[in-house]
């Protein structure tokens, strides 16, 4: 390869018979911009690694390779004459994006990193840590020590960035360690201490994918559904940020290729003016058609409540993570998922299907088709909602064609039908435990967040018509939604068993049995009350009901049973009349206050019972007995 950089300050000559192919600059951009790819990758050489290449093909370049040696924590404590006999058998490697290093089985070698960074990927290409300028890879296979397993990880040059590292093989290391034995046992001991932290890091980088940045993704709107596989890859390209109340993650109108999740805290949500418009908590994500490549530019603002963790996966990961072996299965979908955000932002989908003034030209309009979900349902299927506390916030969805019914999770009872063109409120369907069921094939609904909606319609100075057509027929949607659930639920509450209901029907039953055999006894005792001393002769009844109503019925008709007088009295031809139609009765004994009571009812009292028993009927009274007799 002779020419590239431009100056024209070396020369080449030909050691022999040369066949050299000669590409112009124009015709090698005009390539270029064919190939994107290319392009991209190419685009650092320059800035970053053409430089430093001159610089150790330059006069000064065995004193300057050195210098980069020793800057490595490996070297940095090791002679001068150890350090140039290892940059005179330094080799130059370069690396394209994403091109990974020689195996260190069959080719160990240490290398140190002279620009650009280089990425050590674990299982599932998971990224374990990143090599920066002046760090190194592979000491322990170059110097071939023993108790170091075998490497299990791969190293790259970082995805969108050449890099440019300095190779030094096992025999070139081998032989200055033998030149200067006084070297190997301090860098026997450092390489020791260096691999026991990498291994605890990569443990801890392998507990946090597992056990928070999968979960977490996996639980986001663009991932749900994902095999655990590839969301453990795109977890392993995700970093971890943290912010202080206040910090601001993004900015509206800005460049961002990131999507991002909120591991702990909350963060809040503004429009490009400014406005509050929501908030995440735990497992709510923004950004994802920023991280999709659909769009570049951030629609939100988001400024950290509290403090807070967020997981940050860039492009690069995404398409990282479906180029590889978890993704190859799913990549399809991701690309039918771009392609139907673009017809969406092209057709002003969902709010230009409604009855509304939205206009697909309108940037309102298009921002929010750009971050709804698409929804296709086939008959049969079943739209779950989301609740209103969703870390994401609420949602509104809108059913553009098909037909479905609302109906009850736990008895499957039907609410009302669906049409198209019909708005739903998820929050209250998750609120009523309601779901949506597809009755016809042809269902297409769209799932939009309030945030998007509410920043969508504050990106301009003036709120478009649309917005509040929009917010017009959502109100009536819901309020009709809310009563047609209230009512179905009541239905369902009124056929629900409840715990005390055998106790209920035991007391029901009992009681029905004490009405009997109280019917029951009355109709026995309905001729004669009693018998004997002290009995209560019948009183007349009412005639029946056939003898008319009250005012005409006649006790004439009636025949009333002779009534029984008691033992004591005496048969008259004339019945007695007032309190002498009852029999003698003992009234009981009247008690009163102790300070109310007279002196001659404490004397009486204390006599004795000789003189109580023969006392006379007045002395009786006296006693606080009376007696009372009807003659």
């Amino acid at each position: 390869h002779v020419g590239g950089g431009g100056g024209g300050g070396a020369a080449a000559h030909a050691e022999g018979p040369v066949v050299a192919s000669v590409l112009r600059r124009r015709d090698f951009e005009a390539l270029l911009g064919q190939n994107e790819e290319e392009a991209h990758a190419l685009k650092h050489l320059r800035p970053e690694v053409l430089p430093a290449f001159v610089r150790s093909l330059s006069a000064a370049g065995p004193r300057w390779r050195r210098s980069v040696l020793q800057g490595s924590p490996v070297f940095r404590e090791t002679s001068r004459a150890f350090l140039e006999l290892l940059a005179a058998h330094a080799e130059d490697v370069f690396l394209a994006p994403g091109e990974a290093l020689p195996a260190q089985a069959s080719h160990p070698a240490l290398y140190v990193v002279v620009s650009g960074p280089v990425h050590i990927e674990g299982e599932n290409a998971a990224l374990l840590r990143v090599v920066n300028a002046g760090d190194s890879v592979g000491e322990a296979q170059a110097m071939d020590l023993a108790g170091v397993p075998p490497p299990t990880h791969a190293a790259r040059a970082g995805y969108g960035r050449t890099a440019y590292v300095l190779r030094l093989s096992r025999e070139a290391l081998l032989a200055a360690l033998h030149l200067h034995p006084e070297e190997h046992l301090p860098m026997e001991e450092l390489v020791l201490e260096l691999e026991a932290r990498r291994a605890e890091r990569a443990e801890e980088r392998y507990d946090w994918i597992s056990n928070q940045a999968a979960p977490v993704l996996g639980r986001s709107p663009l991932l749900a559904g994902c095999p655990d596989a590839f969301l453990s890859t795109v977890a392993g390209h995700a970093s971890e940020v943290s912010f202080v109340p206040g910090a601001t993650i993004t900015t509206a109108g800005e460049p961002s290729t990131n999507m991002y999740v909120v591991l702990e805290g909350s963060v809040e949500l503004q429009s490009r003016s400014g406005a509050p418009v929501g908030r995440l908590t735990r497992g709510g994500s923004m950004g994802e058609v920023e991280a999709l490549g659909i769009f570049g530019t951030a629609t939100v603002t988001a400024v950290a409540t509290s403090d807070c963790r967020v997981l940050k996966v860039s492009r690069e990961a995404f398409e990282r993570s479906l180029k590889g072996p978890a993704g190859k299965a799913i990549k399809p979908g991701f690309d039918a998922l771009i392609a139907s955000r673009h017809e969406q932002v092209a057709k002003g989908l969902p709010f230009c299907g409604l009855k509304i003034s939205a206009s697909p030209t309108d940037i309102s309009v298009r921002t929010v088709s750009l971050q709804s979900e698409r929804m296709p349902l086939e008959a049969g299927e079943v739209w779950r909602p989301l609740p209103d506390s969703d870390p994401s916030g609420p949602r509104v969805g809108i059913l553009l064609r098909g037909r479905a019914v609302v109906e009850l999770v736990v008895s499957g009872r039907e609410v009302m039908p669906l049409t198209a063109g019909a708005i739903v409120n998820e929050g209250l369907l998750a609120e009523f435990g309601a779901r949506v069921r597809a009755v016809s094939s042809d269902c297409e609904a769209y799932r939009v967040r309030t945030v998007d909606l509410l920043a969508a319609s504050q990106s301009e100075p003036k709120v478009p018509a649309w917005f509040y057509e929009f917010r017009l027929l959502e109100r009536e949607a819901s309020d009709r939604l809310r009563s047609r659930l209230g009512n179905a639920r009541g239905l369902v509450d009124n056929k629900a068993l409840h715990p005390c209901d055998p106790c209920i029907r035991d007391w029901t039953v009992r009681r029905q049995q004490s009405i009997r055999r109280a019917q029951e006894n009355r109709l026995a005792r309905a001729d004669v009350i009693g018998e004997g001393k002290g009995s209560v002769p019948q009183l007349p009844l009412l005639p029946p009901n056939k003898l008319g109503t009250t005012a005409f019925r006649s006790w004439d008709k009636v025949k009333v049973a002779p009534p029984i007088y008691p033992s004591t009295l005496k048969k008259k031809d004339i019945l007695p009349k007032g309190l002498r139609s009852y029999p003698c009765m003992r009234l009981p004994k009247i008690h009163s206050e102790p300070n109310l009571r007279s002196k001659e009812a404490r004397r009486a009292s204390s006599a004795s019972a000789s003189a109580r028993s023969a006392g006379s009927r007045d002395q009786g009274s006296e006693l606080g007995v009376q007696t009372w007799e009807i003659r």
